[in-house]
């Protein structure tokens, strides 16, 4: 029986971030039971070496039988963050259109660096281990920042300067601008979602091209603030 709130796996390519040193094998078959997947989960680079086009090919001729099957399948890339770039690039195309009753799961560790446009077609999930069982969770910084876009005109000058300090990583700061502008895609008719949606979409480009995080953050808080303020 599925749980409350259970999201179907079988919904998007997943980037799927597990603990630092954690064995991949056994960090996603948990993930997996934990979702209450019953899929056959097929693993490729398991022991977390370079992942080549070579290997990448490898995956493709094995989801071009997919098609066919009658049971559902995930097909895990492990230690995806060593991918070369031309074999990241081949990945792209299996990672926007999945084969019929395919699961793909990219696995990588925190902070690892991936192709912009990899990481924005995937369903990115944190995954932490507490009391010996992995439970999903946003990072501090994503609940932040949604804490600050349900009234941005209360907080205070300082207080948004403090929050814009918080963001210190690009990669994770990345990763909560996506999540939070696909959480608001949805709502994206209404004027005000669709200027803080387009707010974070702006911010999200400039940290591609290594902008300062913090000035970034910041410049874009201070966009949304003065938004919320004048409404």
């Amino acid at each position: 029986m599925r749980k409350k709130g259970f999201v179907p796996l079988f919904s998007a390519s997943i980037l799927l971030t597990l603990p630092e040193g954690v064995e991949y094998r056994s960090a996603v078959n948990s993930f997996l039971e934990n979702q209450g997947s019953r899929s056959q989960p097929f693993f490729f680079n398991p022991d977390g070496e370079t992942v080549t086009i070579g290997l990448v090919r490898e995956l493709l001729r094995h989801s071009s039988f997919a098609r066919a099957a009658s049971e559902p399948q995930t097909l895990i890339v492990c230690a995806v963050h060593t991918t070369t770039v031309p074999a990241q690039n081949a990945l792209l195309k299996i990672v926007e259109e999945p084969p019929a009753n395919t699961q793909l799961i990219l696995a990588t560790y925190p902070g690892r660096t991936l192709l912009p446009t990899l990481i924005s077609r995937c369903r990115e999930i944190i995954w932490t281990e507490s009391n010996d069982k992995p439970t999903a969770s946003s990072p501090p910084e994503q609940e932040s920042l949604k804490k600050f876009l349900i009234q941005p005109e209360a907080f205070s000058y300082s207080e948004l300067i403090d929050l814009a300090e918080t963001f210190k990583d690009n990669q994770l700061t990345q990763q909560v601008l996506r999540a939070i502008s696909r959480q608001l895609a949805a709502d994206n008719d209404q004027p005000v979602t669709s200027f803080v949606r387009r707010s974070l979409l702006a911010a999200l480009t400039a940290l591609e091209k290594n902008g300062n995080i913090r000035l970034v953050m910041e410049h874009c808080l201070l966009q949304i603030r003065q938004q919320a303020a004048s409404t």
